[in-house]
């Protein structure tokens, strides 16, 4: 983090904000595992797709936080730091799961148009717990 700041990727408010263990526990997942194993890797890819809503045609732009190859198809990632009530996680990780899917089947959506290859897996990284929710449509 300190190369980072130097070479100016990173403000000083930015590398206070950080918590090392947070981010050495996502490269700890699954998912992390995962991603520094693949032979490609995207980070804050912008994208701009039609989308049907209720029959109208409307422009979406977004920016897709991580999506790595994994065989043939992509792992699509969005990480969150949201609050978590770890007084009920079950139920927690139920109302996120229900509250963003509908954002990352948009990302879904235009990672496939784009590229033409599928995504096989759409995770949910928690920063606030270290846990990941997998996304099904």
């Amino acid at each position: 983090m300190d190369t980072l700041v130097s070479r100016g990727l990173l403000t000083p408010a930015e590398y206070a904000a950080v918590d090392p263990r947070r981010i050495a526990a996502f490269f700890g997942s699954q998912t992390g595992r995962e991603a520094m194993a693949a032979q490609e890797l995207y980070k804050e890819a912008p994208f701009t797709i039609r989308h049907d809503m209720g029959g109208r045609q409307v422009l979406v732009q977004g920016t897709i936080d991580c999506y790595f190859r994994q065989g043939d198809g992509w792992v699509l990632v969005d990480y969150k730091s949201n609050y978590i009530d770890k007084d009920d996680l079950d139920a927690e990780m139920q109302r996120l799961r229900a509250e963003y899917l509908p954002q990352l089947a948009l990302y879904r959506e235009a990672l496939e148009g784009v590229t033409g290859v599928p995504v096989k897996k759409a995770v949910l990284y928690l920063f606030g717990i270290d846990k990941e929710i997998s996304i099904d449509d």
